[in-house]
């Protein structure tokens, strides 16, 4: 079934992006909070300058890059930003969250032995647990709800994602409101079952 295809793949982008972006997110977000003030508010302005940019201002150079690299029609055109943290809105949410970390508590993992990468996995990120769900379930509404990055850069119905998919649907079945209504249910049951599970993990500090 189409359905189901186009759910495989909107799936399988989720479980890349999601985690990549979390990882280069967070690795950004830590950067960040261990520079001296004066280079954190120079990022700050770069991160807030790069949020204003509106994304159909990217969408040509993007296709020729993703030209470039033989990346057109391919689930990877749709994962590529997640290894740039997706958003600068995300690194900014991991930067506030690592910055009320003391620093003192980074250094004594250090001198611990632990290596930078420890300190990041069993020391940052667990004290910033709500941030990390909080990005998590942002950026899987955003590749779960993307509809204009498939829509450009893939060809073949194969790798359609569940947005472009239904549109595909509606375009093929144009009075038949019941299949598009249940469809529409189905593409939103993930998202809002996911957020309503992690609501008790958001609360927590």
């Amino acid at each position: 079934l189409p359905l189901v295809r186009f759910t495989l793949n909107s799936i399988l982008v989720v479980l890349l992006a999601v985690p990549i972006t979390l990882v280069t997110g967070s690795w950004a977000g830590l950067g960040m909070a261990q520079l001296p003030r004066r280079a954190q508010r120079r990022w700050i302005v770069l991160s807030l300058a790069v949020l204003m940019v509106p994304g159909i201002a990217l969408w040509t150079s993007r296709f020729f890059l993703y030209k470039q690299l033989g990346l057109l029609n391919s689930i990877w055109a749709l994962i590529l930003p997640a290894f740039m943290g997706s958003s600068p809105f995300y690194v900014l949410m991991f930067y506030r969250a690592f910055r009320r970390i003391p620093l003192a508590i980074f250094e004594a993992a250090l001198l611990d032995g632990a290596s930078v990468l420890q300190t990041w996995w069993r020391v940052a990120l667990p004290m910033a647990r709500p941030t990390s769900i909080g990005v998590a379930l942002l950026s899987l509404v955003l590749y779960w709800g993307d509809f204009m990055t498939p829509l450009l850069y893939l060809q073949s119905e194969k790798y359609y994602t569940l947005p472009v998919g239904l549109q595909s649907l509606q375009q093929l079945s144009k009075s038949d409101w019941g299949l598009m209504m249940a469809a529409a249910v189905w593409a939103t049951l993930l998202p809002v079952t996911l957020f309503i599970l992690a609501q008790p993990f958001l609360s927590r500090r």
